[in-house]
């Protein structure tokens, strides 16, 4: 517990069942007036997984996920919400680009909450 400079979360996806928006909202809430969240995850599923259909996942916008934060837009600044491709090799040995989304928020005044 405590509040932070810093809130950082790295592609939290998984193939099980995840509370992930309640997960995000609590980092939200940790993150100190004047402090950042950083939310990097993809934005789509890789080549290899749509052709092979490991499982259904779905991979929201960058602004569905601030969305599904509910965070207050008077106490929130977007510094940087997009989403970047990137070039990578698949499991095969096959060239990708893959899609991720890159969020940061600074949290401005007031207290710790969303």
């Amino acid at each position: 517990d405590g509040t932070f400079d810093l809130v950082s979360a790295q592609y939290l996806h998984s193939p099980v069942r995840l509370e992930r928006d309640v997960i995000l909202r609590r980092a939200a809430a940790s993150v100190k007036p004047g402090g950042v969240l950083l939310i990097v995850d993809h934005a789509a599923a890789p080549p290899w997984m749509r052709r092979n259909n490991h499982h259904h996942h779905e991979f929201p916008s960058a602004d569905e996920v601030i969305g599904s934060l509910r965070l207050d837009e008077h106490r929130w600044e977007r510094v940087r919400v997009e989403t970047a491709e990137r070039e990578t090799i698949g499991p095969d040995g096959q060239p990708a680009t893959l899609s991720d989304n890159i969020i940061v928020l600074r949290r401005v005044g007031g207290q710790a909450a969303s």
